[in-house]
Parts: structure tokens; sequence; C-alpha cells
């Protein structure tokens, strides 16, 4: 006969495992979201912010408008190129590549189509004069862009 000690233990470790899930509920601070329309706005803000970048004549002030849509933990993930890039890294490497004057004749990118999710914005794009297509998902806290994946 089994004792009472091993009957209880699985019930007993269900339970502190439930109520582990809900206490930490309480530490979790709830990020309010944007609205469907208010999320499309400060998309269609941040994609004006990467234009005004990769084209000639922009400047160090036009890639730091457009860093000030990015959170501080901001990652950009491109798994055909390797791996997740930081805010930092990708900001050093704009601004380098601003200098040497290699945003100057990039093609436009025209977006395709664009859905809209909670805090998310997924957009297929392709770059003017070309038919190969990118999708990209944006995730949002708020109205700043936590997390890019490209693929």
């Amino acid at each position: 006969m089994k004792s009472i000690k091993s009957l209880f233990l699985p019930i007993f470790l269900l339970a502190t495992i439930l109520s582990f899930g809900q206490e930490n509920k309480s530490n979790i601070k709830e990020v309010e979201s944007l609205s469907k329309d208010k999320l499309i706005i400060v998309f269609e803000k941040y994609q004006k912010a990467s234009e005004d970048v990769f084209k000639l004549g922009s400047t160090v002030a036009d890639v730091d408008a457009l860093y000030e849509f990015y959170t501080d933990d901001f990652e950009y993930n491109h798994p055909k190129y390797g791996g997740i890039y930081s805010r930092k890294l990708l900001y050093d490497n704009t601004v380098k590549y601003l200098k040497k004057g290699a945003y100057n004749d990039m093609k436009k990118r025209i977006t395709v189509k664009r859905i809209v999710g909670l805090d998310a914005i997924v957009v297929e794009q392709h770059y003017e004069g070309k038919t190969k297509t990118t999708m990209t998902i944006f995730k949002f806290r708020k109205d700043k862009i936590y997390y890019i994946e490209e693929y």
C-alpha cells in the first residue's frame, strides 16, 4: 500500500506549480495595447523616419529620429543573415554606413500587404523596381518597437 505522502506529492507539486504562476502574474506590469488605428499611425511615422534615413542627404539626426521608435532593449532578427542584433549595434552600423554614403542610392521599399494584430504588424514589402518580397514582423510595446524579425 502506498503511503499517504506518496499520494499527495503529485497533488502538492501541481498546486505549487499553478500557484507559482498566479503569484508571478502580480509582478508583471501589463503594458496597455494601442488600438489598431493608433498602431498604424505609429507604424506609418516609423516608415517615414526609415525612408528619411535611407536616402540621399540623410543625416545622423535622421538616424536619431528613427531610433526613437525603438525601445532600449530592441532586437532585430534576420535569420538569413545570422542572428539577432541589438539596438546599439544597429545604430552604430547605421551611422557608419550613412557616413560612407551607403544610403545615397537606396531603393524605396514598397509595402504590398499589411496585417495588424495585437501589438504587432506584419508587412510584405519589396524594393522599388524589384519583384522579390520580404516578410517582416514588427512587435510593439505601446508606441515603441521592441522586436523586428525579417524574412
